[in-house]
């Protein structure tokens, strides 16, 4: 299992807006204000203090997470056509 695969499988028993966190920084790296001010009213919302935007927390989907590489299978090019000025390779 890789890393994100076992971040996702724990984030799915943390409160909706630490799981909309972990969504929004899987999706972007990094969290802007906006991101910010909405973790914080989903925050205070969970704890009975009312958003009067009612902003609703997202989660990160199971699809959106990478499948885990597969080391048995095999994978290999059918046929590369067409090239021109790639490295060494001739054009013919």
């Amino acid at each position: 299992m890789s890393i994100i695969q076992e971040i996702y499988s724990w984030s799915q028993n943390l409160p909706a807006w630490q799981q909309d966190a972990i969504a929004r920084l899987y999706a972007s790296r990094t969290l802007t204000q906006a991101d910010k001010d909405h973790l914080f009213a989903l925050a205070k919302a969970a704890h009975g203090i009312d958003d009067p935007e009612n902003r609703q927390p997202s989660k990160l989907a199971a699809g959106q997470v990478a499948a885990p590489p597969v080391p048995d299978r095999l994978v290999q090019i059918g046929a590369i056509k067409q090239l021109s000025n790639v490295n060494a390779v001739g054009a013919d």
